[in-house]
Parts: structure tokens; C-alpha cells; sequence
């Protein structure tokens, strides 16, 4: 006589303890039921802490502290992430020295800018002195 099992439909995280969903569960051959120990969301922030720590050398509790220190905005516009985003680390290149959390857009720039002082009070004596031309 065989027995049938019933499908699974959720699971508890090993991390945050919780009975999620089994599609929050990431496909895991080598686990017996097929799915990951932790849920999506326990694994992303495990990864954050890992990159935080190997690619910054700081821990996620000094992140949240400098995020908590800069009020959850980007250091340089101010403007909050949006809800699938995190701040950036913004690092010295040279150094390896973290100096804050900007978004996206901000970081981006000043590495556009290769970090160089210089440029970038060009790039606002440029913009200040000029008007658009053009409609």
C-alpha cells in the first residue's frame, strides 16, 4: 500500500524561526525535502553580512549603526531608498577606508568622478556658470 504525502506549502527558517511559505525557499537538491534551510529574505541578509565583512571589513551592526547615524538617508542628497534598495557603501578606493552610505544614483557619481576632488568642483563651477540653450 503506498501513502500519499501532501505537497509541502510551508516550512520553518532555521534563522528567523518563522513558518514561511515554501516558494520563499530557495531549491535545494542536497536538503531532503528540496529547499533551503533559510527563506529568501534570512539568506539575503546573511549574504549583506558577508559582503559587508569581506568587502568592507565592517559588521551589519555598524552598518545599521551608520544608517541610524545618517537618519536612513543617503549622505549626500538626503533622499531615502526605496524599498528593494539598500544604501551603498561608499569606500576609499585607495584606502579601503568606508566613509558612508549613499544611494545608487550618488555613488555612481562620485565614481564616475574617480573620487577626484577636483573634478568634481569643476563639474559645479561648470554647472553654476552655465544656462541651458536648448528648450
Amino acid at each position: 500500500m503506498t501513502t500519499l504525502t501532501q505537497p509541502l506549502i510551508s516550512k520553518r527558517c532555521c534563522t528567523c524561526k518563522q513558518d514561511v511559505p515554501i516558494d520563499q525557499f530557495s531549491r535545494d537538491r542536497s536538503i531532503k525535502d528540496g529547499h533551503a534551510r533559510r527563506c529568501r529574505t534570512c539568506t539575503a541578509e546573511f549574504r549583506l553580512g558577508v559582503a559587508l565583512k569581506h568587502k568592507y571589513g565592517i559588521s551589519e551592526d555598524k552598518f545599521n549603526l551608520m544608517l541610524k547615524e545618517q537618519g536612513g538617508v543617503c549622505a549626500i542628497c538626503e533622499n531615502t531608498c526605496s524599498i528593494n534598495e539598500r544604501l551603498s557603501v561608499d569606500h576609499d578606493h585607495k584606502t579601503g577606508k568606508v566613509r558612508g552610505l549613499l544611494c545608487q544614483a550618488c555613488n555612481t557619481a562620485i565614481g564616475k568622478f574617480n573620487d577626484d576632488i577636483e573634478r568634481i568642483h569643476k563639474a559645479i563651477r561648470y554647472l553654476e556658470a552655465t544656462k541651458p540653450t536648448y528648450p
